[in-house]
């Protein structure tokens, strides 16, 4: 769950939002929409933790995904698809499969084949 409440964001001096209060809770789905410059990667930034708001309070329960605008602001060793995934701890599941797969490939006997076999439906 995100609580924002009372929330102020800017640019510099420049003011952004104001008096933002909201709460988004878990199985929400929610669109940011608004013109150029106005705020919504500011938002998203604060959302995720990667930036204070001027005032107010963001509060979340877990983590909070964000894919940064920016390209040139990410690990360009990671791949587009790993950072989306990433963004729900699915990296970590696929990682778990590739390397349970590896394992039935190597396995040296039936019991062995077992254990990836199990390791690979968790």
């Amino acid at each position: 769950m995100i609580t924002v409440s009372g929330v102020e964001l800017r640019a510099g001096a420049r003011l952004l939002l104001s008096g933002i209060s909201f709460t988004v809770s878990p199985g929400d789905r929610i669109g940011l929409v608004g013109r150029n410059g106005a705020g919504k990667t500011t938002l998203m930034t604060a959302l995720a933790g990667h930036a204070k708001p001027a005032a107010g309070t963001i509060t979340h329960t877990g983590d909070v995904g964000f894919l940064a605008q920016d390209s040139r602001a990410a690990d360009p060793h990671v791949t587009v698809t790993d950072r989306i995934l990433s963004a729900r701890g699915l990296d970590r599941a696929l990682q778990r499969l590739r390397t349970a797969e590896a394992a039935m490939a190597d396995a040296d006997g039936p019991a062995a084949l077992e254990r990836a076999l199990n390791a690979y439906a968790r």
